[in-house]
This record gives C-alpha cells, sequence and structure tokens, in this order.
C-alpha cells in the first residue's frame, strides 16, 4: 500500500489513486461497448484500495463502495480483529473475533477473519438484515431464525395465524433458546416423541420447523436441515361424515318458507360444495345462467376479501335445484348485483358460530338427520358427485382441489364403501331369491 501523496510533481510520484487513475483510463481505451461510467468497490483491504482509491479521482468514476474493514484493536482478553460492513441501507455492523489471546496464541487467523467479513457483507447485501447479523453462527437461536422466516413468509389469514399459534405454544417453549447449530436429527425426533400433542399438532409443528430449518441453511447459519429425515407421528385419517341423498332431501325439507334465505344457502354448501367463507361472500354478479363463479371469498380471522383457497376462481356447475332457488332468492329479496347474497341481520358477513347455532344445528335436529358439521356439506358435495361416476378431474376443478389425487385420496374410500353396501345389498336380494 503505496501512502497518498498530495503534491505530485513527476511521473514517479505515484499512490494508490494514481494507479487507479490509470487503471480506469486503460480500461476505457481498451474495453469496448463501456457507457463511459465506472463503478469501485471493495470489502477488507480492497475496500481500503477503493477508498484511497478516489482522493485524486478519475471523472469517469461515478460510484464507490467500501462495504467492509479489517482492523486490529485491543480489548480485554487481548487483541481483536474488528470487522465492519455495511448493509444497503449504509449502518454500519461491527463484529469482534480475538486474535491473539493474552499469551500470544493466535486464535484467529487473518485469512479466517478475512473469510468472516466476506459471509457478513454478503449477508449484508441479501436484504434487510436480520437481529442475528455480526455474531457468531453457533450462537443463533432457533426463535431468531423462526422469527425471520415468519417475517418473510407469504402466508396469510388463517394459515398464518395457525403457525404463529403453534410456533408460540408447541415449538418455541421447546426449541426456541437452542442454538441452530444444535439441533440434530437425534434432538429433532425427541422433541417428536416426547411432545404431548395430537399426532397432527405434531406433524403440522415438524413442517414449520423443517421449513425455520431450510430457511437457516439458505441463511448459511447451519450446512444443512437436520429435520429432513425426523419422522413424524402416525396420523389416523378422520373419518368423513357425509350424508347420503335422502338425508340431504330431509334436512332441506326441513326450512320453513320464512328461513328460505337460509335454505338457498345451505343448498349452495351441499350443491355446490363452496367453503363457508365462499358461500357468505356470493353476491348476485357471480351467478351466471348454469354457474357459479367462485373468485372470491370471507376470511373472518383478517376481516377482509381474499382470493379463494386455490388461490385462482373456479366455475361451479348449478344443481337444478339450486339454479331454481338461487334465481328465485334474490328477485324476491331485492338484493343489487353487487350486494351480498346471504348477508347476517346487520347486513354485513354472516358468522360461521351464528349460522351454526341459529340455523344449521335446529334444522338438522328438526329433519332427524345425523348431526354433521358445515364443512361436512362440502365433503358430502364431492362424495355425491364421484359416487355418481363423474371424472375425478371434473370433480377436482368443481370443488376447487390442487389436483384429482388429491381428490381420489381424500373421498375415494367414501365410495368404494357405499359400492360394497351395495354389493352386499345385491348379493344378499338374490341369495333370498335361491332360496
Amino acid at each position: 500500500m503505496t501512502p497518498h501523496r498530495p503534491e505530485k510533481r513527476t511521473h514517479t510520484d505515484v499512490d494508490e489513486s494514481t494507479d487507479t487513475y490509470d487503471t480506469v483510463e486503460w480500461l476505457l481505451q481498451h474495453v469496448p461497448n463501456h457507457n463511459g461510467r465506472v463503478g469501485l468497490w471493495g470489502i477488507s483491504y480492497a475496500g481500503f484500495y477503493t477508498a484511497a482509491g478516489i482522493i485524486d479521482t478519475h471523472p469517469a468514476i461515478k460510484r464507490e463502495m467500501a462495504r467492509g474493514s479489517l482492523a486490529k484493536r485491543p480489548g480485554k482478553l487481548g487483541t481483536y480483529w474488528r470487522l465492519r460492513a455495511r448493509d444497503t441501507a449504509h449502518k454500519v455492523w461491527e463484529k469482534r473475533l480475538l486474535w491473539k489471546d493474552r499469551s500470544g496464541r493466535i486464535v484467529t487467523t487473518q485469512a479466517a477473519a478475512q473469510d468472516q467479513l466476506s459471509e457478513l457483507v454478503r449477508q449484508l447485501s441479501d436484504g434487510p438484515p436480520p437481529a442475528y447479523i455480526g455474531r457468531d453462527r453457533k450462537r443463533v437461536r432457533f426463535v431468531e431464525v423462526a422469527n425471520e422466516w415468519l417475517s418473510v413468509s407469504p402466508t396469510t389469514g388463517g394459515t398464518r395465524k395457525s403457525y404463529e399459534t403453534i410456533l408460540k405454544f408447541q415449538i418455541l417453549p421447546n426449541l426456541g433458546g437452542v442454538p441452530v447449530s444444535d439441533l440434530t436429527k437425534i434432538r429433532l425426533q425427541q422433541y417428536v416423541q416426547q411432545s404431548a400433542s395430537a399426532p397432527e399438532t405434531i406433524r403440522k409443528a415438524l413442517f414449520l420447523i423443517r421449513s425455520i430449518l431450510e430457511h437457516a441453511v439458505e441463511r448459511r447459519l447451519i450446512s444443512h436441515n437436520p429435520a429432513t429425515k425426523v419422522r413424524g407421528p402416525k396420523v389416523e385419517r378422520l373419518q368423513l361424515r357425509v350424508w347420503t341423498a335422502d338425508q340431504v332431501t330431509l334436512f332441506l325439507n326441513a326450512f320453513s318458507p320464512e328461513t328460505f334465505k337460509w335454505k338457498v344457502l345451505a343448498e349452495v354448501l351441499l350443491f355446490a360444495g363452496l367453503r363457508f367463507g365462499e358461500a357468505i361472500a356470493l353476491t348476485p354478479a357471480q351467478v351466471t345462467a348454469e354457474t357459479i363463479i367462485v373468485d372470491r371469498a370471507w376470511d373472518s380471522i383478517m376481516r377482509r376479501v381474499k382470493t379463494p383457497k386455490s388461490g385462482k376462481a373456479r366455475s361451479v356447475d348449478l344443481h337444478p335445484q339450486l339454479k331454481r332457488d338461487l334465481f328465485t332468492y334474490p328477485e324476491q329479496s331485492s338484493i343489487p348485483r353487487d350486494g351480498l347474497l346471504f348477508p347476517a341481520n346487520n347486513g354485513k358477513y354472516l358468522l360461521n358460530s351464528r349460522f351454526l347455532q341459529d340455523i344449521w344445528k335446529p334444522m338438522i335436529e328438526r329433519a332427524g338427520v345425523p348431526p354433521i358439521r358445515i364443512h361436512d356439506a362440502r365433503h358430502t358435495f364431492v362424495a355425491h358427485l364421484l359416487e355418481s361416476g363423474e371424472n375425478p378431474v371434473y370433480v377436482k376443478e368443481q370443488a376447487g382441489h390442487y389436483s384429482a389425487g388429491f381428490t381420489l385420496d381424500r373421498y375415494g374410500h367414501l365410495v368404494r364403501s357405499r359400492n360394497r353396501d351395495r354389493s352386499s345389498g345385491v348379493q344378499a336380494s338374490l341369495d333370498r331369491a335361491k332360496n
């Protein structure tokens, strides 16, 4: 490194500034297709060269950025490397590494400190710096990475709320204070086996842990994801409860003329398979001559209208009974084209709990049919389509599932079970005829 010479009288009076000037001049004359604008960038020693090179700057140099510096500073335990770097907002971040202890033993070499500085600059170049920037990677706790992962996660609404709940009550109390570098496959497997939560909850927690540790790999806090091969608990498939066609008819016949509005909503759930948030967000503008265009849903947690769960709109064919009632009801009620078809009494979006307590449960009792949840109306819709022999791809499109494979895996057993029941009934009839 040549010291700066403020006065240059002969051609032998050179320094870093003149070297930079000559280099830029040579590049401008010999490199084709440039725009005449030059920038300088450097880390540590190269950063010092960058700063020294612009004292008597070439007019083509328009921007310089010395992103990091490395210097020795005394401390209580010995001599330290002081690492400094700037983020994209030009805030200076500092990190200290012990170079020599009091006995003179070298703890961190200059090459290792240089590597740490380069890593610090790389992290600060990735965007908004997380809270753990500048610290030893072995001391970064799981909770810090989890909070950063959650801040950049694209999830919204109920999914995000469930993630936050599982993190707060299931994961962070057990793993939050553990450095991510200390999390091993064995330790995570022990967490899964010792958890007293339901298998489905543990499965969701393991999914979050894998996602967060994958983020830690991308941040180069760990070299690999230890949760990748951790086995989750076996989750028993919940038995779906659906109504037969006769039970659907009994339920709908239980509605009186005064509750026709709620009967039409029940038909939307049972004959079109809409999710409750999609059904209560319906407007007359979404109903065509033959279909319902499902392109919006009400998010009761975030209290806003959003796209359907699948992320895209779908077209649902109208059942004959639903088609008749869905066109009759708006005309009777004088609902504007952009108004809600099924608003609450106060004109706002209907609450699931209110519909359940005031309409759904009382009508089930009046009809004398087996109790099912509101969402089971959607399961009934899909099961009946498959049972009637509809193509799984068509059923998938009507329900808004992401694949026909999911539709068959989720509902196929219902159809097989009913087919077995019918086979048994036919066989019994044949046996009676023989006798």
